[in-house]
């Protein structure tokens, strides 16, 4: 997709649109693609309901003037509001229903469309100019089930001493570095030819980083965001999954990158449910609950009744028990459905509640729509990745 984006534009057709399901993977995708356009003197911005007030305005601005050559956006952003597009590239993975695929390509206007999906029936969404779909079975893959299993450190050890290709995927960035340490560490590292590589390194240290894996020169590389299949070498013997994706088409995805060649890869599955746990956390964090949301609004209203003026940052707020950044995006939420009212005078927020109370919807909030389709997706994993080994091997062989 990202190819067929940046092809595109040097074509002259701009800008090109890609929309996915998920504002996460419209964060991925930026930090993965970005770089690289830049590279071929391309721009991208990023479009989504959780964007900073800076970033909002960046997006405004490259819409406005037509500097954008491509736009990164969710689905649920799309539907809002309007994008203009020369291409429109629709990726359904995680999959997404019919009605809502049929949202999005409405909102193309004469754009041409190009849906992406590992597997798309006809019963799945309408008909479209283009259908791009992943046809490529593989047969070669042998999954080893350790899940939930206490010993995971000793089972990259294991991996890691046969000496074959190898990727590990952790949940975090800050595992990927601890886990290629230990093994670095261990004597039985293969000539201590590990490597971490995360989507948060510069461009430039991860093509190093891509380039010497496919030479064999690093022969175990320790992953947890950022490598996909346009930059995998076909001949990774093993995958071991050591953390869980926060969304189901990227784990598919990992596990799927061994034995591109057609040659046998095995695959370990070592996740575990506390993953899930690490994965709700940071979900919490990038998307307040309802919960943190009601907490908030008792601050406010319980200082307001009391005659005393309520800013942010800093004052009650602050004693929650939340992190700065949940308070902040809770403080969003709660102003885009009215829930209360907001002025910023150049230094910090002065918050109030609204003159005439009434119930406020917080699914009219595109930001916290958004959070409920991450949470979603989240449990989406739960229900697949510790389900039978048959099925994730159905889903991922592309059978």
């Amino acid at each position: 997709m990202e190819i067929a984006a940046a092809g595109a534009v040097l074509q002259g057709r701009r800008p090109v649109v890609i929309a996915v399901p998920l504002q996460s993977q419209v964060e991925r995708l930026d930090e993965r693609l970005t770089p690289r356009l830049r590279q071929l003197g391309l721009s991208a911005v990023r479009a989504h309901g959780a964007l900073t007030f800076r970033q909002r305005q960046r997006l405004v601005d490259a819409l406005r003037d037509q500097t954008a050559d491509v736009v990164i956006t969710s689905h649920a952003y799309l539907l809002e509001h309007r994008v203009p597009a020369a291409l429109l590239l629709a990726d359904t993975e995680p999959t997404i229903g019919a009605n809502l695929l049929s949202a999005v390509l409405a909102r193309s206007g004469e754009a041409q469309v190009a849906v992406f999906s590992s597997v798309l029936r006809p019963d799945e969404g309408p008909p479209t100019p283009t259908v791009v779909a992943d046809s490529f079975v593989r047969a070669g893959l042998r999954l080893v089930d350790r899940r939930d299993r206490a010993d995971r450190d000793e089972i990259c050890a294991e991996v890691t001493v046969r000496g074959e290709k190898t990727i590990i995927f952790t949940a975090t960035r800050s595992g990927a570095v601890e886990v290629a340490d230990r093994l670095r560490a261990d004597a039985g590292a293969p000539g201590g030819a590990v490597a971490y590589y995360h989507g948060g390194l510069p461009l430039r240290v991860r093509e190093v980083l891509e380039q010497m894996f496919a030479d064999g020169k690093i022969r175990v590389l320790v992953a947890a965001d950022g490598f996909s299949e346009d930059v995998a070498p076909p001949d990774i013997r093993q995958v071991v999954l050591a953390g869980l994706a926060d969304d189901s088409a990227t784990l598919a995805g990992q596990i799927g990158l061994g034995g591109l060649d057609g040659r046998q890869c095995t695959v370990t599955l070592a996740y575990r449910r506390d993953d899930l746990a690490t994965l709700r956390a940071q979900l919490h964090e990038r998307h307040p609950s309802r919960e943190t949301l009601a907490a908030i609004y008792r601050v406010v209203r319980a200082q307001t009744a009391g005659g005393v003026p309520v800013t942010w940052p800093g004052g009650a707020l602050m004693e929650q028990g939340l992190s700065r950044r949940s308070v902040g995006l809770a403080l969003d939420i709660l102003a885009e459905t009215g829930v209360l009212q907001r002025e910023f005078d150049g230094d910090r927020w002065h918050i109030s509640l609204p003159a005439e109370a009434g119930k406020r919807e917080l699914m009219s909030s595109l930001r916290y729509r958004e959070g409920q389709r991450e949470a979603a997706a989240l449990d989406a994993v739960d229900a697949w990745a510790f389900g039978p080994l048959a099925e994730i091997l159905r889903v991922v062989a592309g059978a």
